[in-house]
């Protein structure tokens, strides 16, 4: 990102989460948003 070149969105899962919430959530994500929602996003989860 620093360098201003184009990046696909990228998810931040800690290992503490259990791979069914993992998959869970991005199951959300992806039902109730679309993939250029997320270009140039680094985004923490859980979201809730």
């Amino acid at each position: 990102m620093a360098a201003g070149e184009p990046m696909p969105g990228v998810f931040v899962l800690p290992s503490t989460v259990s791979m069914a919430s993992s998959i869970d959530e991005l199951a959300f994500i992806a039902a109730v948003s679309d993939a250029d929602e997320w270009i140039h996003q680094v985004v923490y989860l859980p979201l809730r």
